[in-house]
């Protein structure tokens, strides 16, 4: 999760990366090799109902699904900069 200020507003905003479980994925929709569309679409859904439980202003208001693991230190827990603080606005 990252707090980003818009230029042109006083506000933070939530966004978040995500490097989905694509074997967690696979079974859930019981499917091979699941879409692009297909795994966006569901994280989707899953954010949505994650935003209905938190106050407006904690709501996830962006998110981009990740194609690399996240870096993690030697004890194995993620980084919290480096390019773990990328976040690139885009939806695939």
């Amino acid at each position: 999760m990252l707090g980003i200020k818009k230029d042109d507003d006083d506000e933070t905003y939530v966004n978040a990366q995500i490097y989905p479980d694509i074997e967690a994925i696979k079974e859930y929709l019981k499917s091979s090799m699941p879409t692009k569309e297909e795994i966006w679409k569901l994280i989707s859904d899953v954010v949505s109902n994650v935003n209905k439980k938190l106050p407006n202003y904690k709501h996830i208001k962006n998110f981009i699904i990740r194609d690399k693991e996240f870096e993690k230190t030697t004890t194995q827990k993620v980084k919290r900069y480096g390019n773990n603080m990328i976040f690139k606005d885009k939806k695939n």
